[in-house]
């Protein structure tokens, strides 16, 4: 149904542990709402590295993210021509999630499962609604207002953010056909998502305890 791309084992042993051990080494804030309104009041508790890595950035790709990154570049090099990837480390604790979006804007965005184990009970999974969705209708591309274009409002984070409050108005775009696909968070699996893709991440369940769902994500431009 959909058009991403789904790599497991994409680490060998070696650099696995390796990117665990940068990982667990990095700083961390915890994202705030308003940091982007895919991130929403009752989005629950994510942290993301204070740094953001960049692909032709010799300089940012510090210690052993370094491998990591020089790979994923190789990989992302079959499939898209682009100029540069971002990265940053995503971490979210049970009871958080990320709302449904499309990372318009962008050649195309990806996900690396990180954490070292996961289960099917925990949630976190990667859900993608059918094609056939409205997105535009939580993604809007009309004026805000008479005389003034989104576009200039929102700058970088055009086409990024959704509706803020009207969860109603989701509903009722979602609902329509209300069907998609999953995919797990599996450890080392890597998704490349296109910018069409509406998608989101699925709350993480209680069920976790002391587990976070860990990814290394970034978009391609």
């Amino acid at each position: 149904m959909t058009a991403l791309i789904v790599i497991d084992n994409f680490l060998d042993t070696g650099e696995w542990q390796a990117l665990q051990d940068q990982i667990e080494s990095d700083k961390y804030d915890q994202v705030q709402y308003g940091y982007d309104k895919v991130y929403k009041f009752n989005s629950g508790p994510i942290f993301k590295t204070v740094n953001k890595y960049w692909y032709t950035d010799e300089t940012k790709r510090v210690g052993n993210y370094r491998p990591f990154i020089e790979k994923l570049g190789v990989e992302l090099m079959k499939h898209y021509e682009f100029d540069d990837f971002s990265m940053m480390v995503h971490a979210y604790a049970p009871g958080a999630e990320l709302s449904w979006h499309r990372d318009g804007g962008q050649l195309a965005a990806y996900s690396f499962y990180a954490h070292r184990e996961w289960h099917h009970m925990w949630g976190g999974n990667l859900m993608v609604a059918d094609p056939s969705t409205d997105c535009d209708e939580v993604h809007p591309t009309r004026d805000a207002l008479p005389g003034t274009n989104l576009k200039d409002i929102l700058g970088d984070n055009y086409g990024k953010r959704g509706i803020t409050f009207d969860y109603d108005k989701e509903w009722d775009t979602l609902k329509t056909p209300g069907k998609g696909e999953y995919y797990m968070a599996v450890p080392n699996r890597l998704i490349i998502i296109p910018p069409t893709i509406f998608h989101k991440v699925e709350r993480v369940d209680a069920a976790a305890g002391n587990n976070y769902r860990v990814s290394c994500t970034g978009f391609l431009k």
